[in-house]
C-alpha cells in the first residue's frame, strides 16, 4: 500500500512538474506574414476573420469600425488582452505599406538601420527611449519604445519583400516585465515566406533607400484603435451603472444590479465574468472575456 501511494505520489509531482503548453494559433497576416497568437488569451483579428465575427461583437464592436480601422491604419492584424484586476488593454497591430524600394531589412547594416529609425522617430517628436536591433529567425528587426499621445509605444520594424512592417503595441500605462514578455514571445514566433529572388536597388546609397522605405513604414504611433474603444465603453459603463445603481451601493465596492458581483474587480455580466486574477473570461477558459 504504501508502494502505491508512493508512484502516485511522484505522478502528482510529474503532473505538476510539466511546463505549461501555450496555447498559439496560427494567423495569416498577408501573403508573407504569418504569426501565433495565444487566442485563449487575446481577441485576434485580421482582415479576413472580421466577418460575422461572435468576438467583435462580444466587444460591441461593428464590422464596419473595425473593417474602416484596417483600412485607415494599413493595418492587416490587430489584436487585444483585456487585464481584469487593472481593466487595463494591451493592444498589438500589424501595419505594412510598400517599402520604397528596399526589399529586405537584412540586407543593412545594424547602425544603417538604427540611425534612420531614430531620425525619423526624433522628427516626430516621439523621442524614443530605447532603440535597438532585434535579429530573430533570420528576420532583422529595429525595436523602439517610446510614447505618443498618451500611449506607451513597443514597435518592431521589420522590412521583407519589399514591404516595410511595423508590428506596434500600445498600452496606456507603462509596460511591464509581463507585457514584453508577452509581446517578444509573439515577435519570435512571426515567419515570412522570403522572396529570395528580390534584389536590392542597385542605384543611390544604401542610407537614403532605407531612409525613404522607413518613412513610409513608421506609420504613426498610438493608433487608438480597439483598446481606444474598449477603454470608453468602460468608463461609460462605470458611469452608468454608477448613476443607476446609486442607492443601491452595498459597501462591498460594487454594485448589485448588472453589476459588480462580489466587491472584488470583477463584472457578473449575464454570465460574462471575471473567472481569474488577470484576465477578462468568455468562454469558461479562465483567461479572458
Amino acid at each position: 500500500m504504501k508502494r502505491v501511494k508512493q508512484l502516485v505520489l511522484l505522478f502528482v509531482i510529474g503532473i505538476l512538474l510539466l511546463p505549461t503548453l501555450v496555447k498559439a494559433s496560427s494567423f495569416e497576416v498577408d501573403e508573407n506574414m504569418y504569426v501565433e497568437i495565444d487566442d485563449t488569451l487575446w481577441y485576434v483579428f485580421t482582415r479576413n476573420n472580421i466577418a460575422d465575427n461572435e468576438e467583435l461583437e462580444k466587444l460591441n464592436i461593428t464590422y464596419e469600425y473595425m473593417n474602416n480601422f484596417f483600412e485607415r491604419n494599413h493595418a492587416y492584424l490587430d489584436a487585444v488582452l483585456l487585464y481584469k484586476n487593472t481593466n487595463d488593454v494591451l493592444e498589438l497591430s500589424v501595419r505594412r505599406v510598400a517599402a520604397g524600394g528596399a526589399t529586405n531589412s537584412s540586407n543593412y547594416s545594424d547602425e544603417e538601420f538604427l540611425d534612420i529609425i531614430k531620425e525619423n522617430l526624433t522628427n516626430k517628436n516621439e523621442n524614443p527611449s530605447v532603440v535597438e536591433i532585434y535579429e530573430r529567425n533570420g528576420y532583422k528587426y529595429a525595436y523602439a519604445e517610446y510614447v505618443d499621445q498618451g500611449y506607451y509605444i513597443m514597435d518592431y520594424y521589420v522590412i521583407i519583400n519589399g514591404y516595410s512592417y511595423t508590428i506596434s503595441t500600445q498600452k496606456a500605462k507603462a509596460f511591464d516585465a509581463d507585457d514584453k514578455a508577452k509581446i517578444k514571445a509573439i515577435i519570435d514566433s512571426i515567419s515570412f515566406n522570403v522572396d529570395t529572388s528580390m534584389k536590392e536597388p542597385s542605384k543611390g546609397g544604401t542610407g537614403e533607400i532605407v531612409k525613404k522605405a522607413l518613412i513610409g513604414g513608421l506609420i504613426g504611433g498610438a493608433i487608438g484603435g480597439v483598446s481606444a474603444l474598449i477603454i470608453s465603453a468602460t468608463k461609460k459603463k462605470k458611469v452608468n451603472n454608477m448613476n443607476y445603481n446609486q442607492n443601491q451601493y452595498n459597501n462591498m465596492n460594487g454594485y448589485n444590479n448588472n453589476y459588480y458581483s462580489n466587491g472584488n474587480t470583477g463584472y457578473n455580466n449575464n454570465g460574462n465574468y471575471y473567472n481569474n486574477n488577470n484576465y477578462y473570461n468568455n468562454n469558461n477558459n479562465n483567461n479572458r472575456y
